[in-house]
């Protein structure tokens, strides 16, 4: 299990402009932890933890104000995000998730974007779309590419600095000026809650002779009520969870992921965790949610939101004695993904476009923890389902 200790101090509730305090105090546990043998498959991972953990390390002894980050404070992530994680549009050329990593929508990626239909991808928080969709088994992504006509764009956006409005706005600012756009979307995680921006909040957005239509919506463990993990208090407990799990479950972009997790770290270390806007929004009772889950209808009436759930029972083992640890079932409740209450995706929230009807809730046996929707098989046959129908 990994295990990330904070200062005991108000780093996550300080002012995020005030200057950073000069002692920090931590508390370690003594002793052993009393962790249960993990399952047998984890161990062939070995040396893909292995290089994740030790590049954790090589990024955790750099100082935490150096020439990139600048001073800590409301902008240090941004200035992170805005170096290592930029925003950009970039088509998925040939359905392949991995080679969207450096490309950018070209004229020609445009003018087949406006032959008709395409399917938007947005992925998770800590993680970019080249890292998130290339788990997909190249079958899901033959199909939707031919769904498509090969009409698939990515949008690579902020995700621990601005919240989903924002980065609603930076994807519009990168659409040509007289675009009109009919979209579907397959949206994991946080990336639903900038589905739903695009697609609820239009006037907010400065289209100007732009058009957008959203139609349909597949979203995979989205916190539309929020976690209460995103709550300052407790990223110490999210960051925890995130970490052990992405290392547990095999297939997951670990240093990606990792990455981000680090940095978020580094802010909340450092008390500004105030500064972290892209994750505060996903906190029950947010401004960000408040705003989203309130007033009638703004959507087409044949645009369409789909969700996928679970909760999430892990095999004895790493998961098992920090979900124990953290008491995590008080916070999220009895059934949950690891970060999303099993209700918190398709349930009721205020907002006129729920409760979700068309959803699939893994339950049991056949729950996901909340980094690994897109490696299940019964998620890529409803997905499909839902976009190719």
């Amino acid at each position: 299990g990994v295990r990330w200790h904070l200062p005991i101090a108000d780093a996550a509730t300080r002012d995020a402009n005030a200057a950073p305090p000069t002692q920090q105090r931590f508390v370690l546990s003594v002793g052993e932890p009393t962790m249960a043998a993990a399952p047998a498959e984890v161990g062939t991972r070995g040396v893909t933890v292995t290089g994740a953990v030790m590049k954790a390390a090589s990024v955790l002894l750099a100082p935490f104000i150096n020439p990139i980050l600048g001073a800590v404070g409301t902008y240090a992530s941004f200035q992170w995000e805005s170096r290592y994680r930029p925003y950009a549009l970039r088509p998925v050329r040939a359905g392949s998730p991995a080679a969207i990593r450096d490309a950018e929508m070209s004229s020609d990626d445009w003018a087949r974007m406006r032959k008709g239909r395409a399917l938007l991808l947005l992925h998770q928080p800590f993680g970019r779309a080249a890292g998130t969709f290339g788990v997909l088994p190249p079958q899901v992504m033959a199909s939707l590419d031919a769904a498509y006509g090969g009409r698939i764009l990515a949008f690579d956006h902020t995700t621990l600095s601005q919240d989903p409005l924002e980065n609603a706005r930076e994807f519009v600012k990168r659409l040509p000026a007289d675009v009109v756009l009919d979209l579907d979307v397959l949206a994991v995680s946080r990336g639903g809650l900038v589905a739903r921006a695009i697609a609820e909040r239009q006037a907010e957005l400065a289209l100007g002779a732009r058009a957008i239509t959203i139609r349909r919506v597949a979203m995979l463990g989205t916190p539309n009520a929020g976690s209460a993990l995103f709550d300052p208090t407790r990223l110490g407990v999210m960051v925890d969870v995130l970490s052990t799990a992405i290392c547990c479950v095999p297939g997951m972009p670990t240093t990606e992921v990792l990455d981000g997790i680090i940095t978020t770290v580094k802010t909340v270390g450092v008390g500004a965790a105030k500064g972290l806007d892209g994750l505060m929004a996903m906190q029950p009772g947010s401004t960000f949610l408040k705003s989203l889950n309130t007033g009638a209808r703004t959507t087409p009436a044949d645009t369409r939101y789909f969700a996928v759930s679970s909760n999430y029972t892990p095999n004895p083992g790493a998961l098992t004695n920090l979900l124990v640890d953290k008491s995590l079932r008080s916070i999220l409740g009895e059934g949950h993904d690891l970060v999303v209450p099993a209700d918190g995706t398709a349930g009721s929230n205020g907002a006129a476009m729920f409760p979700v009807t068309d959803a699939l809730a893994l339950r049991g046996p056949s729950g996901v923890p909340h980094v690994a929707y897109l490696a299940n098989p019964d998620v890529h046959a409803q997905v499909l389902a839902w976009l190719t129908a």
